[in-house]
């Protein structure tokens, strides 16, 4: 198989499953990327942890400018809640609004249930699968960090 179809292959998988969820964020009035940074300041608080700017940089390998640069419209959207250290007043923790973290969760559990029906139909080709991927993600963390 060529290198190209390959490629056009990841594409079109990527496609499918995002136009699904992308419909679901047109109706919230966010992006992929928004999404996903509520999506991982949700989990990280229902946790118990405490999120920072710095931290979602971090995770997603971004500047903590360009993470700023998200967060502020979500904010302002009443989307997420900034509270600010009571001791050191130049330190900032982000959590999910209560609507907004009942819709990211709805929204997240959608997007694993199409996840799941396809690793269903996959049947006991999954374990081929998962070792491909385990392969892949072990090359690029050993070739591309």
């Amino acid at each position: 198989m060529e290198d190209f179809e390959l490629i056009v292959k990841f594409k079109t998988i990527k496609n499918k499953f995002y136009s699904l969820m992308d419909k679901k964020l047109d109706q919230l009035g966010l992006t992929k990327s928004e999404f996903w940074i509520l999506n991982y300041i949700y989990s990280e608080t229902k946790e118990g942890n405490k999120v920072q700017a710095s931290s979602i940089a971090k995770v997603f390998e971004v500047s903590i400018p360009a993470v700023m640069h998200k967060l502020e419209p979500l904010e302002m959207k009443g989307m997420l809640i900034k509270e600010i250290d009571f001791n050191d007043k130049r330190i900032k923790y982000y959590r999910i609004s209560g609507k907004m973290a009942e819709a990211v969760e709805l929204l997240f559990l959608e997007h694993q249930k199409e996840v799941g029906k396809y690793l269903d139909f996959l049947g006991k080709e999954q374990v081929h699968l998962n070792k491909i991927l385990n392969l892949t993600l072990n090359f690029l963390e050993e070739n591309h960090d």
